[in-house]
């Protein structure tokens, strides 16, 4: 499978939550014979890795969600025209969704798009942005209850949904939850601290 997958960064040094997963996610597809063609910013750092091929964009910073809409959707139109991909894909509905989006209707691209869901911050625009993005993609993948469970809540919003692990390997799968005793806190799992931790 061919997936164009735009990025704001997958930084081999970075250990940003959202950049970490991206990142591990996009090496584990590609080790799965995967081919993962990334738009990324021209200049930003990544790892090369077979099957993962990066794209630069223009411009060489600020991709931030509210610049993307003008950079990313003639990129993936370029793509589209040059290989042809077989699904689009999101890593975040609010930084990538609505270009992504406006790239397939308005060049008409016939390619399924997939969305991340990872978690809600608190802002007005979330029924306008991530909520418009959520509904128009054809699945969104969450990575927790939770996640699913706050675009139900806070969006009202009950899309093709499918939770699954944040691994692609078992090199970072969920554990049973495990309660540590710390000093003046009690044992019980109401007063420990319940820590998950992956390998």
């Amino acid at each position: 499978m061919r997936i164009c997958s735009p990025h704001c960064g997958i930084a081999p040094e970075s250990g940003s939550g959202g950049e970490v997963y991206e990142r591990d996610l996009l090496k584990g597809l590609a080790a799965l014979g995967e081919e993962c063609h990334v738009l990324l910013a021209r200049g930003k750092p990544y790892e090369r890795v077979p099957g993962l091929t990066v794209h630069p964009v223009w411009p060489p910073k600020g991709l931030r969600w509210y610049v993307t809409p003008f950079v990313w959707p003639r990129y993936i139109k370029k793509l589209w025209d040059e290989q042809g991909y077989d699904l689009l894909r999101a890593h975040s509905a609010r930084f990538v969704g609505p270009a992504a989006l406006w790239a397939r209707r308005h060049y008409r691209l016939p390619v399924p798009m997939v969305t991340h869901h990872h978690h809600l911050d608190p802002s007005p625009l979330n029924p306008i942005i991530e909520k418009r993005v959520i509904e128009a993609s054809d699945c969104v993948i969450t990575d927790s209850q939770f996640a699913k469970r706050q675009l139900a809540d806070e969006l009202a919003s009950a899309p093709t949904t499918s939770r699954s692990s944040t691994a692609v390997s078992g090199r970072s799968t969920p554990r049973a939850r495990e309660t540590k005793s710390w000093p003046g806190v009690g044992t019980s799992r109401a007063s420990g601290c319940c820590c998950r931790w992956a390998r």
